[in-house]
């Protein structure tokens, strides 16, 4: 597996990760190992190795390389996680960093148009951190800079999109509540994976 920054914070990053992580160790199968009866076609497909592909294609000239690879190596599926613009922006601007335990936390909630994701503040380490001063906000974390880079991320890839679209090889996903869909999207890859056959 190809592992980069699936989403470009630590906190949201780990849990995607995880998830996905587990579906490619299990195949997309959840059912318990035990209750699999062991055959030779069984192995065949546990033998075919499954890979991530993290932030490529990043655009349309790099989708087009794809054409290029040997058909066993292209990638047969591509993850669209679709979050609303006014969502990100909210969550970015919330971001934090606490200098002192390196804690990576959202002072920002979000609940609108059925989206819930809760501010997300430390414990314990509350008592120990001073938030004006201890928790660091990256510099580029400004709503400008932030509307900059979603207007170059959609240029860039809606036409990405499309080549997996016009592929019918697009899973789209809304994570209403962030990180606590990561189960709902762990089920809806795994169905993807088993109807299409890459187990």
């Amino acid at each position: 597996m190809v592992s980069g920054t699936l989403v470009d914070d630590n906190y949201v990053n780990d849990a995607v990760l995880k998830h996905i992580t587990d579906i490619v160790t299990n195949r997309g199968n959840k059912t318990s190992q035990s209750n699999v009866k062991p055959n030779k076609e069984n192995n065949d497909k546990n033998d075919k190795p499954l890979v991530i592909l993290d932030g490529f294609p990043r655009n349309q000239s790099q989708a087009s390389l794809l054409s290029e690879w040997p058909s066993s190596t292209r990638p047969s599926l591509a993850v669209h996680i679709d979050v609303p613009d006014d969502v990100c922006i909210t969550k970015l601007l919330g971001r934090r960093k606490c200098s002192l335990c390196g804690g990576s936390f959202n002072i920002n909630g979000v609940d609108s148009n059925g989206f819930f994701m809760p501010a997300i503040l430390p414990g314990k380490c509350q008592v120990k951190c001073d938030w004006d001063v201890d928790w660091i906000k990256r510099d580029d974390d400004t709503a400008e800079t932030i509307r900059k880079r979603m207007a170059v991320y959609h240029e860039q890839t809606e036409p990405v999109l499309n080549y997996w679209r016009e592929r019918d090889a697009l899973v789209r996903f809304v994570p209403y509540s962030g990180v606590k869909d990561m189960d709902l999207l762990e089920d809806l890859l795994s169905n993807h994976i088993e109807n299409r056959g890459h187990k």
